[in-house]
């Protein structure tokens, strides 16, 4: 075997979960251009990942690397943690929460619309 790695695929996302062992799920999110209206689109992917040393915690930006399958859903594996969460490992939490805090960090909000004012005139047939 020589000395250095092929060239293999990476994907940049969110530790979503690190509730098994030598297992994270990262959140990988997308932008595509819809083909017929031109839209830009987002889709997001969840890929289990091989955490040989258990080093990422949940919210952490990680890259991912393309490998050889390591079980039924494993394809990945860790490549490096690209920035610390705030969560740390100090307090254990849940795969639920973890999960939505992952997609929330992902999520762009944009500014709501302004509410019409209600004007003060009653409504036309009504009795007043």
């Amino acid at each position: 075997m020589t000395a250095t790695r092929n060239s293999r695929r990476t994907l940049n996302g969110f530790v979503a979960a690190n509730s098994t062992a030598k297992t994270i799920t990262v959140i990988v999110e997308r932008t595509y251009r819809h083909a017929r209206y031109g839209k830009f689109v987002r889709r997001k992917k969840k890929y289990m990942v091989h955490d040989e040393q258990e080093t990422a915690q949940v919210g952490d930006l990680v890259e991912i690397i393309a490998t050889r399958p390591l079980s039924k859903h494993k394809r990945w594996r860790l490549g490096t943690v690209l920035s610390s969460s705030a969560f740390g490992a100090s307090s254990p939490v849940s795969a639920e929460l973890a999960e939505k805090t992952a997609l929330e960090t992902l999520e762009v909000t944009a500014p709501k619309p302004a509410a019409p004012e209600a004007d003060d005139a009653p409504a036309e047939g009504g009795d007043s």
